[in-house]
């Protein structure tokens, strides 16, 4: 099992990666998620290669008008509380 953990970083415009599972979203109840995906990247690793399995959420900041997209590997947790633990985490950060 993964540890929780967290990538702060959109994927680069030029990064690989494959689609490995589209989650659906309900609309009714997170219309502010506007993608859930289960991805893999290739990552070097030591002297190879790894592949790497991340979730990919891009979701719609109503208060600043904009769309964020983030990697984790919290795949068991719901999508709407992700975008919102990571949305509080981003304004925590913005203090220090």
């Amino acid at each position: 099992m993964q540890p929780p953990g967290w990538f702060r970083y959109p994927l680069k415009d030029n990064a690989v990666f494959e689609s490995v599972e589209k989650q659906p979203i309900d609309e009714d109840i997170h219309s502010r998620v506007k993608q859930d995906e289960i991805i893999t990247i290739t990552v070097k690793d030591g002297g190879g290669q790894n592949k790497l399995k991340l979730r990919n959420i891009r979701f719609y900041d109503r208060i600043f008008k904009r769309e964020l997209e983030f990697l984790t590997n919290l795949f068991e947790m719901r999508v709407d509380l992700v975008a919102a633990i990571y949305k509080l985490r981003w304004h925590i950060e913005l203090v220090f």
